[in-house]
């Protein structure tokens, strides 16, 4: 299994723990605060919880389109917020039927998109075609935040994921990691999960909710991405796009639960 070339490894001790004096983060995706729910109670998998300045709605995000054969994805990108969709041709019943008006990013194209009965599919499936992303919840207000609900679900940027993992870190000591892998051996879904990181050893071991994945790389910790590591992992998707056999249509969508 090939991987992006920014994995940022975590041996180097110095990541491992949170300075004397906590810096002030500068965040480029405006993050006010940020958690992991282990959703200790629930069989569901860990999920980030972010606090930002502003929440995007759909007629903020501006959409990249893929026209294929029997499906057309809509991808959306805003200040590391991510909104996306999948219409199947031959079932547009997602969402209830309702009709969603989509704002393109083609510069050249002023007329919106209409999509009808669009379905939400996965991150993890949305990969395979576009920039990095992983489920998120999403909020702007504070009180909310601090309480625990009147979260938006949604989907963030790996950069904007791996920011929120930093600014827990540095706030609060936890340190957590994303191991990045293949949910099937045909690439068709590629997920980012989040893990703990258990440093009382002599090396950081991650700690999993639930499976192991037999094959995994470790994202994370207080090391930001750089400009070539960033251009390198363009280069990989463009890569993976031209050689990889993607996802069949009917697995893109994962029945219509709603995301931003």
């Amino acid at each position: 299994m090939n991987y992006p070339d920014n994995s940022r490894a975590l041996s180097q001790e110095d990541w491992l723990q949170p300075p004397e004096e906590y810096p002030e983060l500068e965040s480029e995706f405006g993050i006010v605060d940020a958690r992991v729910n282990w959703m200790e109670e629930w069989g569901n998998s860990p999920i980030l919880e972010i606090l930002v300045e502003k929440v995007y709605y759909l007629k903020d995000f501006r959409y990249d389109l893929i026209d294929r054969e029997r499906s057309a994805l809509y991808f959306g990108y805003r200040d590391g917020q991510v909104s996306y969709f999948v219409h199947d041709k031959n079932n547009e019943r997602g969402f209830g039927g309702a009709t969603y008006i989509l704002n393109p990013a083609e510069p050249n194209r002023r007329i919106p998109y209409e999509v009808k009965g669009p379905w939400a599919s996965r991150s993890s499936v949305m990969n395979n075609f576009f920039k990095h992303s992983m489920e998120a919840r999403l909020i702007d207000n504070d009180a909310g935040f601090e309480k625990g609900f009147t979260f938006m679900s949604g989907a963030v940027s790996l950069p904007m994921a791996l920011e929120a993992l930093d600014h827990i870190h540095v706030s609060t000591g936890e340190i957590y990691a994303l191991a990045y892998h293949s949910l099937y051996e045909d690439l068709s879904e590629l997920e980012y999960q989040i893990v703990k990181m258990d440093t009382s050893g002599d090396e950081p071991v991650p700690v999993f909710k639930g499976k192991v994945p037999e094959d995994y790389i470790l994202v994370g910790i207080l090391n930001p991405l750089k400009e070539d590591e960033q251009d390198d992992l363009d280069r990989w998707y463009s890569e993976m796009q031209e050689n990889q056999d993607f996802a069949q249509d009917d697995e893109l969508s994962n029945g219509g639960q709603d995301i931003l």
